[in-house]
Parts: structure tokens; sequence; C-alpha cells
């Protein structure tokens, strides 16, 4: 081999290795760009400053969990540390650099072969590009850019689910703990009517059927308070895989959550949740890359296998080689591409057709939402300002009225079961309120959560007045 040659190929071989850098560079690129793009728009939804520092540090984890566990807390956590947020990202970097590979030149073929003759060797040689894939590079780049803005929204979409998903979580743990507290005071109570109880039946002053119906309530009070606990356990485990907090971490305490009294905004609710919705967002952008992917259909459909190039041939015996263009046809006879073409229209239209179904969606999600916050505030308003303070002045008149004595023992603990209930109603109803909210909030954000748009199975605090005191 000639030192012309030598240098004509490592030329060569350092022309490929550049372009395969410069490949896997511009790879990298996209995929940095495209989460600097998801941060940005994820912190702007949950009104977070656009450089809020990630929560993957173990002292700022421990820093979080110190004063106890809020809302936010919860959220960030679950940005910072649960590792399907890292697996979503990953998924968004591989994203981007299938978009680069999808937007690049296609591949040339080359062809050769030597057929050794009584004279000499034949050599025959080919370079071959696809001819359509060169005509229908911009709609290939567009189709690329469309499929990863749709990639984008969807990633910003999961996280936003993952914050509220945590928040969520948070909002329930809460319920489930103030539940517990009051499945314990109602069961102190009962203990201590069924101790009366006790009490009166030695004394003479009650019959041992009294005695056995308030020992029957006692354990009904006893059987609702494990199945509160449990549920209390179940909440914090719930918390925990929201937030990915494990190991030493889950011995967390929840803080306390404030009661806030504030204006909700419904004015052009509707519009504003299909102006923020994610779903709608990814929708488009797959529309867009189908419109470009039925326009490359169209233009391939022809003659899918084209390609155009440069043959080259040295007959045996001959020192020269001989030059030409090589064209190369695929014939479809037996389909003109239309069944392309048509599948590609239909697939369009189907994404049309979708898009408006998820419209109808969201502005349904926002009218439901909207009016089972404002069903929830009144019902919340009534039990917080009616009927606890009204339950609570007749444990005080009760309480006069047994001082007095005209009424029992048992009077006054009746009497203070069903503050307790209406406590309880009370309790439910803001918590239920504060999930609504979230529901709410969530939408605004641009997440459509269907789950929560099927009727709540929970009695939303429903008020049990039924004695569970017996007595005179």
């Amino acid at each position: 081999m000639s030192a012309s040659s030598r240098v004509i190929q490592l030329r060569t071989l350092i022309l490929a290795a550049g372009l395969l850098a410069a490949s896997c560079l511009s790879a990298r690129d996209s995929a940095h760009a495209a989460r600097e793009r998801v941060g940005e728009a994820t912190a702007q939804r949950l009104g977070w400053p656009p450089a809020a520092p990630p929560i993957d540090a173990p002292c700022r984890v421990q820093e979080l969990l110190h004063d106890g566990l809020d809302e936010d807390d919860c959220a960030r956590l679950a940005l910072g540390l649960h590792q399907g947020v890292q697996a979503r990202l990953a998924r968004l970097d591989a994203g981007a650099a299938d978009a680069v590979a999808a937007a690049a030149w296609a591949t040339p073929t080359l062809d050769a072969s030597l057929v050794k003759l009584d004279d000499g060797t034949e050599v025959d040689l080919g370079l071959a590009q696809p001819v359509w894939q060169v005509v229908s590079l911009r709609l290939r780049q567009a189709k690329a850019d469309a499929e990863l803005r749709a990639l984008e929204h969807e990633v910003v979409r999961m996280l936003v689910d993952a914050t509220f998903h945590a928040r969520r979580a948070h909002a329930k743990a809460s319920l489930a703990r103030a539940e517990l507290d009051q499945r314990s005071a109602q069961l102190a109570a009962s203990r201590a009517a069924e101790e009366l109880m006790q009490d009166l039946v030695a004394a003479g002053n009650a019959t041992p059927a009294e005695a056995a119906s308030q020992a029957a309530a006692t354990a009904r009070r006893a059987a609702l308070h494990l199945d509160a606990r449990q549920a209390w356990f179940e909440a914090r485990e719930a918390l925990n895989r929201a937030t990915g907090l494990w190991g030493e971490s889950i011995d967390w305490e929840l803080a306390t959550t404030k009661v806030e009294e504030r204006a909700d905004d419904f004015a052009g609710i509707e519009s504003r949740a299909v102006a923020a919705s994610l779903d709608l967002a990814v929708a488009r952008a797959r529309l867009d890359a189908l419109a470009q992917a039925a326009g490359i259909d169209g233009v391939e459909s022809f003659s899918p296998e084209a390609s155009v190039g440069l043959a080259a041939k040295q007959d045996a015996g001959s020192d020269s080689f001989g030059l030409g263009p090589k064209l190369e046809l695929a014939l479809p006879l037996a389909d003109g591409g239309s069944a392309a073409r048509v599948a590609a229209g239909a697939r369009l239209a189907q994404a049309e057709h979708e898009l408006w179904v998820l419209a109808v969606d969201v502005r349904s999600a926002a009218r439901t939402f909207r009016e089972r916050v404002r069903g929830l505030r009144a019902a919340e308003l009534q039990a917080r300002t009616l009927l606890v303070p009204a339950e609570r002045r007749l444990v005080e008149e009760t309480l006069r009225n047994f001082n007095a004595r005209q009424v029992g023992a048992f009077d006054v603990l009746r009497a203070r079961i069903r503050e307790l209930e209406a406590e309880r109603r009370a309790a439910r109803l803001r918590h239920e309120l504060r999930l609504a909210r979230l529901d709410l909030a969530e939408l605004e954000a641009g997440s459509l959560s269907r789950a929560r748009l099927a009727p709540d199975a929970s009695d939303h605090g429903a008020y049990d007045a039924a004695d569970e005191v017996a007595g005179h």
C-alpha cells in the first residue's frame, strides 16, 4: 500500500471518529437542554424558584425531618430524593438521544464485490444513500422535535404528579393521625363509662344487662381504635413510598397542620385548566408528530426503498476504474403506497378526536373539583361553627345539670361522646377539603388526576350521633 493511500485511509478514520464524537456530544447536549427545560417548567408550575436545590443530601433530608414533616417538605423530598423521579429523568435523557438519532442523516450503504477470474480480479463498488430520507429530512427533524416536546411535557406532568402525590399522602396521613386521636379519646370515654357501670352494678344501682351493653359499646370502640391504628401505620408507609424515605429516615413525626381560612378563586377555572393542561400539551405535540409522520409516509409510499449513489467498477486485467451514477428503486407492484397513506391519515384523525375528548375531560374535571371544594367548604364550615359548638354547649349544660344532681353521669358521658363524634366529623371534613383543594391545584398545575374524578367512597365525615353509653 502506498503512503498516499495510508494517509487517505487515516484521514477517513479520523473523520469518521470525529463524526461519531460529534453525534455523542450532540445527544448529551440535547439531554442536558431537555432537563433544563423540564426543570424550569416544573418549578414554574409548582410556584418554586427556578434554581430550587435538589433534596438529595442525607444532611438536608434530616434537616427537613427535624421539625416534623409538613406538606411542602414532602413535595421537595418527592422531587429530590425519590428514585422514581431519577428514573423519569433518565427516560428523558434517552428520549432526547433518540430524537437526535431520528433527525440524523440516514447511514449510506456501501457494497463491494471481488470476483477472481483467470485474467485478474473484477472489482465492483457501490455507495448508495436512501433518497426519501434525504428528501424528508426536514419532516423527520420536525417529527423528532415534536416527539421530544411530547416527552418533555409528559415528564413535567410526571414530576407534578409526584409532588401532588406526596402532598396528598401527607394529607391522608394527617387525617389518619387525627382519626387515631379521636378514636383514642372515644375509647377512653367508653372505658370510663364501663368502669362507672361496674361500680353501679356492684352497688345495686344498675343491672347486669346494662353493664353488658356498656361492655359491648366499649368493645366496639376498641375495634374502631385498632382499625384507626392500622390505618395510621399504612398511611405512614404510603407517605414513605411517596417521598422515597427509608432506613432511619422513616422515624418522622408530622408537623402541626394549620387550618387556612382562604377564599378559593373559581373565576375562569375551566379556561385556566385547559391552558395549563400538560395532558393536552402532550396530545398536541403527538398530533404534530403524527402530522409530520403522515407527510413522511406520503413521500416514501411511492418507492420506500429508493436510493441513489455512486458505482465504481474495475474489470479484470484493467488498471482503471469506471465511475457512474447508481439508482435503486423498489417497484411497488402490489401496493402503490395507498395503504400507508390511509393508515397515516387514520392515525392523525384518531389523535384529533382523542384531543377533543381530553379537552372535554379537563373541563369536566375543573367543574367537578370546583363543586367538590364548594360542597366540602360549606359542610366543614357548618360542622366547625355550628355542630361542634352546639355539642360542646350541650356537654357544658349537661355538666351543670349533673352538678345540680338533675342528670346522671351517663348523660354526661353520652353528651361527651356526641361531642367527640362532632369533632371527628369536622376533622374529616377539614382534611377532605384539603384533599379537594389539592386536586384543584394539581389540575391548575397541569396534571389531571383521573383517579380523583370518581366519587370518594369515604363518608366525608358522616355524623354518627348514636348513643354508645348505656344508662338509665
